[in-house]
């Protein structure tokens, strides 16, 4: 009964940390498009801006383009390792699949030991 409850807790929590990964594995495109957007978002109010402007408020045109630069950097690094990011997710997911595959093949051993 002891190593069948260890069994289950173990399975429990591998499960647990699968939904997890599975979570933040699918976040991944959502933090690249919200990256994007940011992009859109600060291209659209500088071009409003300028729209507004005159020549003593151009100082917040440059900001707005440093924050633009800054969008764009942030969106590259995140399409940059995005990749990588899945990668070791799927293999964290392919460890959890074995392992839970392993501890499915103990409990068969275990349960025909048991009736032998």
């Amino acid at each position: 009964m002891g190593e069948s409850q260890s069994r289950y807790s173990i399975v429990e929590r591998l499960t647990q940390r699968k939904l997890d990964i599975i979570k933040s594995r699918s976040s991944i495109d959502g933090d690249v498009m919200d990256a994007e957007g940011q992009i859109v978002a600060a291209e659209a109010s500088k071009a409003a801006y300028i729209a507004e402007a005159d020549a003593e408020k151009m100082s917040h045109v440059v900001r707005h383009d440093e924050n633009i630069a800054s969008a764009k950097r942030k969106h590259a690094q995140l399409s940059n390792n995005k990749a990588l990011r899945e990668k070791a997710y799927d293999e964290q997911l392919k460890a959890i699949e074995q392992a839970l595959e392993q501890l499915k093949e103990v409990s068969r051993d275990a349960a025909a030991q048991s009736q032998s």
